[in-house]
Parts: structure tokens; sequence; C-alpha cells
């Protein structure tokens, strides 16, 4: 079920319930800078002049300029893959599953009408990078970025003996020739080593854990989209992203772009909780685990609750972490491109 963000926020009651659920799961596994919301820039006609193609070119449902496959309705309305997905599959739509947000004509799972002359067309313009300036092809922006701008986000090649830097691809050479973690000799370098075994440790034992739960017979599955917040996310601040309804209750999923490891690291986090939002007569035991759907543009980290009990007096569940990034990534995931996933819940 799709939702925009703007739709509320967490209240002050919420926040104060559960204190002990308030520790975030995650694991401990390195983070990949390369797992970024694909980047956007004005577009440019081979003579170097603005063209406002991709104003007539956003999809119809979250108003984004569609980054792969490009579906349209009988009537024209241009929609992204995933939100023509969702229209297609999301049983929690109700009457309004299979047919155009736009004009509620009817549209088909097994018929997709592809526009491949606009898809073509949004493949092929020049675009400008905004952190460079640098131009090339919109199908390369992304591949720009990771590979050939100068100030995207790198790590020190150090990060895995401990060092914490990171900052523009730049500046690397610099950091990196007075860093001190290559010098270091391996007593001082065993707390850090020591760390990253127990995250290795810890990613292995999620593995099994999520293996286990994959296996259970009483799976359920909930599409997941979350709208763009045109007004803006308030960093340190849940808001209501999804509502659904599972086991014949109503849930909220809430969000969260989670600063308090920025002073550490550099990087924020994206969270999410779920809030169960009917009376319930006894407690409801899930366990859920949320995954990257297929056009979601970037991948989520893994994460899985197990066995946590919903009730009456305790109402929310623990803070999960999806994804860790700097500050700009994360705001620029959830104001600007939005989240598609899958919710998979099971039920003790």
């Amino acid at each position: 079920m799709s939702c925009n963000l703007d739709a509320g926020s967490e209240t002050s009651e919420d926040s104060e319930q559960n204190g002990d659920n308030d520790k975030e799961t995650t694991l401990g596994g390195d983070i990949d800078l390369t797992n970024v919301v694909t980047p956007d820039g004005p577009i440019m006609d081979s003579a170097g002049n603005p063209v406002h193609l991709c104003e007539l070119m956003r999809c119809v449902k979250c108003h984004t300029v569609p980054i792969n496959e490009l579906f349209q309705c009988q009537n024209g309305h241009l929609l992204c893959a995933s939100c023509y997905q969702v229209q297609v599959l999301d049983k929690m739509l109700g009457p309004l599953l299979g047919t155009c947000p736009s004009c509620s004509v009817r549209i088909y799972r097994h018929l997709p009408n592809r526009n491949l002359i606009a898809q073509r067309a949004l493949a092929d313009v020049q675009t400008i990078c905004k952190f460079c300036g640098g131009a090339t092809k919109r199908t390369t922006i992304r591949q720009h970025l990771l590979k050939e701008c100068p100030k995207s986000i790198v790590f020190c090649k150090y990060r895995r003996i401990g060092c914490q830097w990171n900052g523009i691809k730049s500046q690397m050479a610099t950091h990196e020739a007075k860093c001190s973690f290559p010098h270091k000799t391996g007593a001082e370098l065993r707390e850090a080593l020591l760390q990253r075994q127990a995250s290795l440790d810890a990613d292995r034992e999620h593995y099994m854990r999520f293996s286990r739960f994959t296996q259970l017979a009483n799976i359920s599955v909930r599409l997941i989209q979350v709208l763009p917040c045109t007004e803006g996310m308030v960093l340190d601040q849940s808001k209501a992203a999804a509502c659904f309804q599972a086991y014949n209750v109503h849930w909220t999923m809430l969000l969260r772009i989670d600063t308090s490891g920025h002073n550490f690291d550099g990087l924020c986090s994206v969270m999410f909780r779920l809030r169960l939002d009917s009376s319930v007569e006894s407690t409801v035991v899930l366990s859920y685990a949320m995954l990257h759907g297929t056009y979601c543009e970037i991948r989520f980290l893994p994460n899985l609750c197990e066995r946590f009990g919903f009730s009456n007096e305790k109402k929310l569940g623990p803070v999960n972490v999806i994804y860790r990034h700097v500050k700009e990534q994360c705001l620029k995931l959830l104001n600007e491109r939005g989240l598609f996933g899958r919710l998979l819940m099971a039920r003790a």
C-alpha cells in the first residue's frame, strides 16, 4: 500500500511507548557508498540549452521522472515501473487495483503498455552532474557518479582496519597520504579488527536466521510504496510512511532519518518501525523483514525482527535500519525519489 510521507508524524505518546524497543536493530557490516539514489540534474540538448522534456514525462502517481521502464494507460498517462507494479499487484488498493491513478481506466498486469518512445527520449538526453558540472547521458549519470565524478563520496582504503574517514574523491589522495592507520602496529589495530570480525559474525548469524525465516509456511507479503515527501523530511523525526492491513488489524510503517551516528562516521541511517493501529484482544506475535523492491533505486540493509509481541500496551515495534549513507543521500531518497519494497510478515 502506498502512502505519502506527509501523512503524519509519530506522536509524543508513541515515542514514549516501548522505551526498551528504541534500540536499533542493524548489522555491522561494511556500508556500500555506491548504494546511492540515481542522481539527477538539468536536462540539456546537444547545444547545451535546457529542455523541459522531464516535466512532460513525470509519473502521474509519484511525480518523479522515471529511471527505468515507462508505462502508460490507454489515455496516455505515464507511470514509472514501481508505480505500475503497485497498481497492478497491490490487492490492498481494493477497487483501485488495476486502474490508472489519474483517470481510473483499466490497466492489466498481463498486458503491459510500454511507452518506448518516451523511455528512449529520456535515456538519450544530456544531463549535467550537479556535483561536478560534467555533462553525460541520462542513462550513464549513475555510472558517472560512481566511477568518474571527482566529488563522489568515498571511504578511506584503510577503512577495514579502522579508519572512519569519508569524503569527496578528490580529497582521498591527500587524506591517505597522512592517514595514520597504515603505520599502526598489530596490537594497535587489534581492537578494530576484532570489531570487524564481530560484525562479520553478526552478518553470518543474521543470514542464517533470515534463511530460517523465509522457510516458514505462513509468510505473507505486503507491497510498500513510499511516495516522495514533498514538504521535506525533518531529521530525527518519524513520519507515517505506509498504512496497510494484515491479520485483520491495521498497521502503519514509520520512517525516520537518524543522525545520531553522523558525528562518528559522517553517516546517517534511514530507519523503520511498525505501529499497531487497531485494538486487539490478544498479543499479536510477528516476525518480519523489509526487502527492497524490484525497482527500488537502493538496496536495503539486512534486517529482521523475530517474534515481537504487539499489544494494546505495546503498539510500537523495534527500530530497524534499512539504509545508511551521508545525510544528503538519505534526504534525497525520501524527499525526491521515495521507496519501493516488500514487507515479509509471519505470525507466530
